[in-house]
């Protein structure tokens, strides 16, 4: 069992850098290519924006209810950390490989990671939900 306020944090904390970073990267991208702000924001939209708003809201509906000394099984920690970790893989990581050491158009690339990075994040998003409302078990009614 790991304490359940601390994998929140760390998972928030890795995601808001990867999305901040992301955004800065966008906006320089835009400025040096004007043609590419309507790719890049729906590129964005659809692939950071849904796990930003559903962090969000979800440390919203629990700030309510506390955050005492709840406790989450260490595989579903374990299994919501790795998903994030492997989407944030999968955001960066062709687009270095793909635009940068292939020479892919931007727009190309934003066009096909929709594909990909759709099919990975209902699954990122369901354990993004599953840790940010679990409960102790001890303190769960039967």
């Amino acid at each position: 069992m790991k304490d359940l306020l601390k994998i929140r944090k760390r998972i928030t904390l890795i995601w808001l850098i990867a999305a901040a970073i992301l955004f800065v990267y966008l906006i320089a991208l835009v400025g040096s290519h004007p043609d590419l702000a309507k790719a890049a924001g729906s590129w964005y939209s659809t692939s950071i924006m849904p796990a930003t708003g559903l962090i969000i809201g979800l440390w919203l509906a629990v700030a309510r209810t506390g955050t005492g000394n709840e406790r989450v099984h260490s595989m579903a920690a374990g299994l919501a950390e790795a998903f994030v970790y492997f989407y944030i893989f999968c955001l960066v990581m062709p687009l270095i490989g793909l635009v940068g050491f292939k020479g892919m158009s931007f727009e190309t690339y934003f066009e096909i990671s929709q594909m990909w990075l759709a099919l990975l994040q209902t699954p990122t998003l369901a354990l993004l939900g599953k840790i940010f409302a679990d409960k102790n078990e001890a303190e769960a009614p039967l």
